[in-house]
């Protein structure tokens, strides 16, 4: 047999009196006593008709035993018991006040079932009847209690049921974590106090309501919600049990079918907790994880289209420019306003690999500032290429930083930018206020950084491509055309400048005497003295074969005069072997009655003729 809990017990027992006061009555039968005896043989209710002089209570601290349900069973088994005294309780109280009495009896067991408890009934009568008369009478008793037992199970399988409908509705289609979360709440305090439940949550969710508290795993054998956590099913447990503070406690998991998204946790006070309790609690729990796990996977959805969003919005503004600044000030930006940081900055390697710069931040204190690859946080995600979360760096700052020392920040997500698998420099994100980054920030980030580093890589092949079509492969000096263009842009923003066109003197001898290696040689070597005498404005270009192109803005002819003798002379004790050249200087300005770049060019070209038909190794001017 199994074992009834108490409360079953109690349901059993009120609905046995009132239905065997009712029964007695309406069959008519007389001086008779009816049992209620649970499966461990004790006498769980009597009920006894008026005009029998027994004592109910007495009855009900008797351990009947299988010795009177046998004697129930036998005919007038009963009597013998009684006589013989054999169903005394002490030497001073009996089960009857006197001994010359004559009952027949009846006994049965209901059998275990899954809608009935397992007990035995029985009927003393002490009316003169038949064996055969009294169990018709038993049977009819027996017939009408078990009907009375499944009524009362069926009204109570119907209570829940609605109960379990009623929930349903109220949970069903609520995609947001705040309403479950009071819808909960509200259901609680239809059974229950506010103070006396918590809602503990296992998520990553901020709540302001009072009862939803952050859930953490303690001690299991002493915290019965890290039980309920681990085990994966309702506990009840007696506290302080015999003592003036005593209470139940209740926990049961909010689960769904991916996991347990919380506990819901109850302390009742002065009361004993019933099976409707229990039930309650226990189908309240089952509706809230089923809905909070619908509510949370449709927040995630949303959060994971709105990142999607964000995603494919970033990397098409970011492919839209193909210039490395505009992609890093347009990636700090947009990182600020994604994340709401105080401060962002973003960090790049330099050609040596020892220093990380600062390439863009929304703070002017930063912007260009240069660490060690082995400094900060910016340096730890550098040579680990690991992303970095901190919480409060208050607590955690073994890490050195200038950024969160300056910035007074507590909370900090940062990500490495990585291209072809190498790291190219860091993502930094800080806010004053601790724990203010999630961990889906940081997921997010780690994404974007990916991002972020192929807008780099491809602004890089652009410029290098773009290097590539305007730069002499041999002399790393730009070609003709960009300096056409560049001259002719120039000439549409400025007032003057001026164009020095330069020849190798006799080159073709020196490709005849030393071979084209040397040629190349001294073109490469002639290019280098250009650049080192020339402003960073400037621009040289390789105009054709030995010959070379300067244009400088914003300069007059004499001043060109003076950059064009000094190239002269050093390209004549620097080149060996050694080599002359020959100058045409062409100046503009924008009063000159005709403007142009290829008119410029016819003069400088000019000058350069006269140059070489002077002598050589000269310097003409050509004045308008």
């Amino acid at each position: 047999m199994i074992d009834l809990k108490q409360e079953e017990w109690m349901s059993i027992s009120n609905r046995f009196l009132k239905w065997a006061s009712n029964s007695i009555r309406e069959m008519e039968i007389a001086n008779c006593c009816v049992l209620l005896i649970n499966q461990h043989g004790y006498i769980q209710e009597a009920f006894i008709s008026n005009d029998v002089e027994l004592q109910p209570d007495v009855m009900k601290l008797l351990h009947v035993g299988s010795c009177l349900l046998d004697y129930l069973g036998n005919d007038h088994a009963i009597v013998a018991s009684i006589r013989s005294g054999q169903l005394e309780c002490n030497s001073y109280m009996t089960l009857f006040n006197h001994q010359d009495l004559k009952a027949t009896s009846a006994a049965s067991k209901f059998d275990r079932s899954e809608s009935l408890p397992a007990f035995w009934m029985g009927l003393i009568s002490f009316e003169a009847l038949t064996m055969d008369h009294i169990k018709v009478i038993f049977k009819a008793l027996r017939h009408s209690f078990a009907n009375e037992v499944e009524l009362n199970l069926a009204q109570q399988n119907s209570e829940r049921l609605s109960l379990l409908l009623d929930m349903g509705k109220a949970f069903h289609g609520r995609i947001d974590v705040n309403d479950v979360l009071n819808e909960v709440i509200r259901w609680m305090l239809s059974k229950f106090s506010m103070e006396q439940f918590d809602l503990l949550l296992t998520q990553d969710h901020n709540s302001l309501i009072h009862p939803v508290k952050p859930f953490v795993i303690q001690n299991p054998d002493h915290d019965l919600s890290s039980r309920v956590f681990l085990e994966g099913s309702l506990l009840v447990e007696v506290k302080h049990a015999g003592e003036p503070g005593e209470y139940i406690e209740v926990a049961a998991p909010l689960k769904g079918k991916q996991g347990i998204y919380g506990i819901l946790h109850t302390n009742i006070a002065g009361q004993a907790v019933n099976e409707d309790d229990i039930s309650f609690i226990s189908m309240l729990a089952e509706n809230a994880g089923k809905a909070f796990e619908v509510a949370k996977l449709y927040e995630q959805s949303n959060a994971l289209i709105g990142e999607l969003r964000i995603i494919n919005e970033i990397t098409k503004r970011l492919n839209r420019s193909l210039q490395l600044g505009e992609i890093f000030q347009f990636a700090c930006d947009e990182l600020t306003q994604i994340f709401k940081a105080d401060y962002c900055c973003i960090l790049q390697i330099d050609e040596m690999k020892s220093n990380l710069v600062i390439q863009a931040s929304n703070s002017e204190l930063f912007v260009h500032e240069k660490f060690d690859v082995q400094y900060g946080f910016a340096g730890s995600i550098y040579l680990s290429k690991e992303p970095v979360i901190i919480s409060d760096y208050e607590y955690n700052n073994q890490v050195e930083s200038k950024l969160m020392n300056i910035t007074r920040a507590r909370s900090l997500i940062g990500s490495p930018i990585i291209i072809n698998g190498e790291t190219v420099g860091a993502i930094l994100l800080v806010h004053r206020r601790p724990n203010f980054f999630s961990y889906d920030n940081f997921k997010m980030l780690q994404v974007l950084s990916g991002h972020i580093g192929l807008a780099i890589t491809n602004a890089t092949l652009h410029s290098e491509m773009r290097r590539m079509v305007i730069t002499d492969q041999l002399t790393g000096l730009y070609v003709r055309h960009y300096l056409y263009e560049q001259i002719l842009i120039h000439q549409k923003k400025e007032y003057n400048g001026s164009l020095i066109v330069l020849d190798i003197d006799d080159f073709k001898k020196v490709n005849d005497n030393y071979g084209h290696q040397i040629g190349d040689e001294i073109l490469i070597r002639v290019s280098s003295i250009i650049t080192q005498n020339i402003r960073d404005t400037d621009i040289a270009a390789r105009w054709g074969g030995e010959e070379f192109a300067i244009y400088l803005p914003s300069m007059t002819c004499e001043n060109a005069y003076k950059v064009s003798n000094r190239i002269r002379k050093h390209i004549h004790l620097d080149t060996s072997p050694a080599v002359t050249i020959s100058c045409g200087i062409a100046s503009w300005n924008a009063e000159d009655e005709q403007l142009g770049v290829d008119h410029l060019f016819h003069k400088a070209d000019t000058a350069l003729y006269q140059a070489k038909k002077s002598g050589k190794n000269k310097i003409r001017m050509c004045k308008n």
